[in-house]
């Protein structure tokens, strides 16, 4: 008697894993279908939307002038924080619908035969089909396998590349829809689909207790399997994942080096910057007392017969040596700009060749090869996916280089020293001139002083410092995939082959 109630009580316990693994398909189906059917076009024109904005946001800061005043710059950031959180509202949608193909992807074919109990009108074909699809569009979610929150924060200075990658989010999610699309055509929505009214417990009870005890922790194994993130980064890498571990080990610390090296460039390029505006509210600081002699000096030579030209020459001298002052202190500031300019173009290449192994795996990854059984529809999802792939490559490399943008930055601090030196060597012996000059540098020391006041930074050292946080947030997400990777194979053999095991008993 006890031996046959845990008979029945074993079946109870099949009957609801393996219902909540049917369930739960179709939930992840139910989630799929209504983003394609539904919300993708939606979705694609409020993107759309915000990638108008964005590159708007971006032409009006290149029609600016190379160094934007602070208000400015203000404003436009203010702007571009507005859009990306609207961007990344929406990019929180499309991971549950990712999140959701990710599922189905390893979810078990084998489950899912016309005998069990499905939704009336669905066959085990059709789930079949979804199975295969999204398997094949799996391959493509390495692609969005980083931190949106901190990759799509705020910042100017890396505004063409936030560009590039919502636009390659777009493309890549069009793709990924179409193929799943054609999965589900014959698969109703959710709040359209009826079960059959039929009780599992009476199918598993021509099993014999030793089969159903092992269904049952081969149904829970499978469910464990579909909701282990570490396994399904896994099986998306396949054979490619020990590859990636090796090759981020080995360029972990270099890179980390890297971007140490940049952030300290960053820092004693702010403290050059600071330096510079106390020498420059010295220099304007002996300039007007220079005018303030000449000034006096040439007004009081009627008075006293010429003796004040001694103060004119006083003057004259305190001009001359801010004028050297300034010369020395614009060389220096050039110089050392220009050190670290090449110091990080140098370990800049360096950095994106190990940079260039993992994107070059990561592609690899992406368009690797599928399951033999799938539809035309994805196959030529898979061939058309290449031309995509090499454009954004190559934007991505083009768009993350920094020394054009540095020598901009340089060029203009010339061009403003240059005149700030001619404007002070052409005072001496001018009383109108002198006068202008004074209110000049009151005006200069005024500006140097507030720059000092909020702790001065350097235009290149915030470009460096922009740049350095969004590869230091790609390193990141890197190296979460290198240890998410290491958690997934330790037992990724035996849960893929759990994966692959039929169901049912012969």
């Amino acid at each position: 008697m006890l031996k046959q109630q845990q008979a029945i009580d074993n079946r109870n316990d099949l009957e609801q894993t393996f219902e909540k693994y049917i369930s739960d398909t179709f939930t992840y189906i139910h989630i799929t279908k209504t983003f394609c059917d539904n919300k993708i076009k939606t979705w694609y024109l409020q993107r759309a939307e915000n990638l108008d904005t964005m590159k708007g946001i971006k032409d009006n800061a290149n029609k600016s002038s190379t160094k934007l005043i602070p208000g400015r710059r203000q404003k436009l950031e203010k702007d571009l924080g507005d859009v990306l959180k609207s961007t990344l509202d929406g990019l929180s949608d499309m991971l549950l619908f990712l999140e959701a193909v990710e599922k189905l992807s390893v979810t078990s074919a084998f489950v899912f035969t016309d005998a069990c109990s499905l939704p009336i009108g669905v066959s085990a074909e059709h789930v079949h089909s979804v199975i295969f699809a999204a398997r094949m569009a799996a391959s493509l979610m390495v692609h969005f396998k980083r931190d949106d929150r901190t990759f799509f924060i705020p910042s100017l200075s890396n505004l063409e590349v936030q560009v590039c990658y919502l636009d390659k989010y777009m493309s890549l999610l069009q793709q990924i829809c179409k193929g799943m699309e054609e999965s589900m055509k014959s698969i109703p929505s959710g709040k359209r689909l009826r079960w059959p009214y039929n009780s599992q417990a009476m199918r598993f009870s021509m099993y014999k207790d030793e089969h159903v005890q092992k269904m049952m922790r081969h149904c829970r194994q499978l469910d464990i399997i579909r909701n282990d993130p570490d396994f399904r980064l896994t099986f998306l890498f396949q054979g490619s994942a020990q590859l990636f571990i090796s090759e981020f080990r080995q360029s972990k610390g270099r890179m980390q080096d890297f971007l140490s090296d940049l952030e300290e460039c960053a820092r004693q390029l702010d403290n050059l910057k600071f330096r510079v505006n106390i020498s420059s509210v010295a220099g304007s600081s002996l300039s007007i007392v220079g005018g303030i002699l000449s000034i006096v000096g040439m007004a009081l030579i009627p008075v006293t017969a010429g003796v004040s030209s001694v103060l004119t020459v006083a003057g004259i001298s305190c001009g001359v040596t801010s004028g050297v002052n300034s010369l020395v202190t614009g060389v220096a500031e050039m110089t050392v700009s220009k050190k670290h300019r090449d110091r990080s173009e140098t370990t800049f290449q360096c950095f994106m060749k190990d940079v260039q192994t993992l994107v070059v795996c990561m592609e690899k990854v992406a368009s690797s090869a599928c399951p033999a059984n799938r539809s035309e529809q994805i196959r030529a999802l898979i061939n058309n996916k290449g031309d995509n792939t090499v454009k954004i490559g190559q934007a991505g490399a083009n768009l993350y280089r920094i020394g054009n943008r540095i020598e901009n930055v340089l060029d203009s601090g010339g061009v403003a020293k240059g005149t700030s030196l001619m404007s002070k060597a052409a005072r001496s012996g001018f009383i109108a001139l002198n006068a202008l000059f004074i209110g000049l540098d009151v005006l200069f020391i005024c500006k140097d002083s507030i720059s000092l006041s909020k702790g001065s930074k350097n235009e290149m050292a915030q470009l460096i410092r922009s740049r350095a946080a969004l590869w230091r947030s790609e390193l990141d997400s890197w190296e979460k995939i290198h240890d998410s990777l290491c958690r997934g194979l330790r037992e990724f053999s035996s849960s893929q082959e759990i994966l692959e095991q039929p169901f049912y008993p012969k």
